[in-house]
């Protein structure tokens, strides 16, 4: 290989004019072309998806599930190529924003925040549905002394770490379970922050505050332990704000359950498919055709008492659900993210009529009111 290049440029010089030129030029376009594909910038995108079964990695019971409800999925991608922000920048399917490395989740760590996501989405898809369906139907079985065909306990196991950005293995870890401040034990989010309001001492200022943990040794074992950290506050709108630096989210344990939910490995990761596995398995357990024969998908992110939250790629959700040829009836959105998502189903259905129903819920029960409402579908 050496020594054909060495030939080529000793011939070179006695090359055309013109085969001077175009090889020049034809070098220029490789190294463009080698640039603006291996050269990352600092953006992120968000691009649609694909849809799939809202069982997907979660068994019911011993017999099989079947389920005409799905979730979506997106893709995003950190630190792109100058090409794929070009091609961004001309699709309106695909959103751009900036990445901050110093600030923002690393990839790996992105990564690690979903799966735990995941995990909490599923507990507080296995905890609505079970206590939904203990409440409306089964109200009997708090009775110990009456049997139930289905059976379910949780306890409250302390306010879970999802995340921290930029992570250097010194104090709060992504997983630990916060179950104390300062040796006050907390119940719930709203208990943290009534204890840091507490400790403030003006409109703004630093707390260091101890935190008492659950951690988890390489996932097998657990141990107790305490450490400090530091809260920086301040007030916005007469409302004092935390800067915790961390992401959190309640925990629960499920104690009891039966029929039992058994969880598998997926490469799915985040909570946004929380709300629509949730329903799957109220209709499972309830064994009733809740959906009434209409294919049904949505996107939100389900608390343990029922409330949907607003999820991220709700734009790219719709394009999935409405150009792939699924064959929704019924999309079920969060509140918070109806209007993002109203503009985009317009856009797609602008010049034909719309192939399913834009639904905007804030709670679990305006899912099963809105489908209790519906008649059969026919056919």
């Amino acid at each position: 290989m050496i020594e054909l290049i060495k030939k080529f440029f000793i011939k070179f010089p006695k090359k055309s004019k013109k085969y001077k030129i175009i090889f020049i030029l034809s070098l220029v376009f490789y190294i463009f072309l080698l640039s603006i594909v291996t050269i990352k910038v600092p953006y992120e995108i968000v691009t649609p998806g694909a849809a799939g079964s809202a069982l997907e990695g979660i068994q019911i019971g011993d017999e099989k599930n079947t389920t005409n409800i799905y979730s979506l999925g997106i893709y995003t991608k950190k630190n792109i190529s100058i090409l794929e922000k070009w091609m961004a920048l001309v699709n309106k399917k695909i959103d751009l924003e900036p990445y901050d490395k110093s600030t923002d989740l690393s990839p790996t760590e992105y990564y690690q925040f979903g799966k735990t996501m995941m995990d909490i989405g599923n507990t507080n898809s296995i905890i609505v549905a079970y206590e939904e369906y203990l409440e409306k139907n089964d109200p009997i079985s708090y009775n110990p002394y009456i049997p139930s065909k289905i059976k379910f306990e949780k306890q409250f196991k302390g306010i879970v770490v999802t995340a921290r950005p930029n992570y250097d293995n010194i104090g709060v870890r992504p997983n630990d379970i916060i179950t104390k401040i300062n040796d006050k034990m907390i119940y719930s989010i709203a208990d943290l922050r009534e204890e840091l309001i507490q400790l403030t001492t003006g409109p703004e200022g630093q707390l260091n505050v101890m935190f008492s943990l659950t951690r988890f040794y390489k996932t097998s074992s657990e141990y107790n332990t305490i450490v400090d950290h530091k809260i920086n506050y301040y007030t916005e709108n007469d409302r004092l704000i935390f800067n915790i630096g961390l992401g959190l989210e309640e925990f629960f344990a499920i104690d009891e359950i039966y029929p039992m939910v058994y969880l598998q490995e997926t490469n799915s990761i985040g909570s946004s498919g929380s709300i629509m596995t949730a329903l799957a398995i109220y209709e499972i357990i309830s064994e009733e055709n809740i959906t009434k024969g209409y294919k049904i998908v949505g996107t939100g992110s389900l608390n343990h008492d029922g409330k949907v939250t607003s999820i991220g790629g709700i734009k790219q959700k719709i394009y999935t659900a409405a150009t792939k040829g699924y064959g929704f009836d019924i999309f079920f959105v969060p509140d918070d993210n109806y209007e993002e998502a109203l503009e985009a189903y317009d856009m797609i259905f602008e010049n034909n009529e719309p192939t399913f129903i834009l639904k905007n819920i804030n709670t679990f029960d305006d899912v099963l009111l809105f489908l209790d409402s519906l008649e059969v579908k026919n056919g």
